[in-house]
């Protein structure tokens, strides 16, 4: 089994699961109260699931629980791909950027009070050349903006789709079907990276397009 880079909760993750058969969310519970998160973390590291639609479960009858739970499958216990690492959000950090940058859904630029939202990196981990560097409460506003920015899941899931497909083909992927960048164009070049693509900076994006709209 590959453990690099693994904690220790999510190396017991993957004991259980390495028959690659499905497991209840109980038996994984007993690893870690807060399964969802090492789960993500193991999926982020490359390691892929079984997915049902747009969820990582499927509800089966389970003997020891005498009923239908959430059960998950692991495909493989080689990793797809190594990322670099990324850093956990402290509880004072995730506060200071939810008030920075107001609570708002980046795409819809709105509240969501449906969806909880999620903090995503602007720049993909998919991208990334090394391991993050973790900013802290203390870091400035201006720091926060440039590297974060507020989604919900489905947008979230969404844009790391769009990041991924752009990574494997050199082109950079259409923001909500308007092929349009506000520097660059279609072609992804290291020099320029992500800036320009509506993906990277939806704020940016449509301020530029309401200038082009204006100037007509």
């Amino acid at each position: 089994m590959n453990d690099i880079r693994l904690t220790n909760v999510e190396t017991k993750i993957l004991r259980i699961l390495q028959d690659c058969e499905w497991h209840c969310a109980h038996e994984l519970s007993a690893v870690s109260s807060q399964s969802a998160k090492p789960l993500q973390l193991l999926r982020q590291k490359g390691y892929q699931f079984e997915k049902i639609g747009t969820q990582w479960t499927k509800h089966i009858y389970c003997r020891s629980c005498r009923r239908s739970t959430p059960h998950r499958k692991l495909l493989s216990v080689d990793p797809a791909e190594s990322l670099p690492g990324r850093v956990q959000f402290s509880p004072a950090l995730r506060r200071r950027v939810l008030h920075v940058l107001g609570e708002r859904d980046a795409i819809f630029d709105a509240t969501v009070a449906s969806e909880p939202l999620e903090i995503d990196h602007r720049v993909p981990q998919v991208r990334w050349s090394e391991d993050e560097v973790a900013l802290t409460e203390s870091s400035s506003a201006d720091e926060i903006r440039e590297k974060f920015m507020l989604l919900t899941r489905s947008h979230n899931l969404l844009k790391d789709k769009q990041c991924r497909r752009c990574r494997d083909t050199g082109v950079r992927q259409a923001f909500l079907g308007v092929n349009f960048f506000y520097k660059g164009d279609e072609k992804y070049t290291a020099a320029l990276g992500c800036e320009g693509c509506g993906w990277h900076n939806p704020e940016k994006w449509r301020v530029s397009v309401q200038k082009k709209l204006d100037r007509k």
